[in-house]
C-alpha cells in the first residue's frame, strides 16, 4: 500500500500549474460541464446528497467552533460519538430537534453544556 501525504491544509485552495490554468481558461463552460458529466469517477451529486453534505459541514463547524474533539463534544453534550461521526461524514443527518440543539451549542456552548448537566441530574434523580 502506498502512503499518501498531503501538504495542503483543509479548506485551502489547490494550486494549479500555469499550464493547467491556461488549458482550463481556453475551454468553454459547456466543454467543462460535458467533461465533468463524462467522468466515471465523479458522478453528479443528487440534491439530497448535497443537502446532507451541507449539514455535515455545519455539524463539524459547530463542533470545531467549540474547540472540542469528536469524543469530547459527544461526551459533553451526551451525543453518541458514532452518531456524531455519521453526521460529520454525511452518512446520516440529525433530525430537526437535534439540529436545533446543535445550533444552541454553537450560540452558547458553555451554557448549553451546563443545561445538559442540569437536565441530566434532574433526569437521573427522577
Amino acid at each position: 500500500m502506498t502512503q499518501v501525504s498531503f501538504t495542503r491544509k483543509r479548506g485551502q485552495a489547490a494550486k494549479l500549474s500555469a499550464e493547467t490554468i491556461r488549458a482550463l481558461d481556453g475551454r468553454s463552460d459547456e466543454a467543462n460541464e460535458a467533461a465533468a458529466l463524462s467522468d466515471p469517477d465523479n458522478p453528479p451529486i443528487s440534491e439530497e446528497r448535497l443537502n446532507r453534505m451541507a449539514i455535515a459541514r455545519e455539524v463539524r463547524r459547530i463542533r470545531e467552533s467549540a474547540g472540542l474533539s469528536q469524543m469530547q463534544f459527544a461526551t459533553t453534550y451526551r451525543i453518541a460519538v458514532g452518531r456524531l461521526r455519521d453526521w460529520e461524514q454525511g452518512r446520516s443527518s440529525p433530525d430537526l430537534p437535534l439540529f436545533v440543539f446543535l445550533r444552541m451549542i454553537h450560540v452558547d456552548p458553555v451554557r448549553t453544556a451546563r443545561m445538559v448537566e442540569e437536565a441530566e441530574d434532574q433526569y437521573v434523580a427522577a
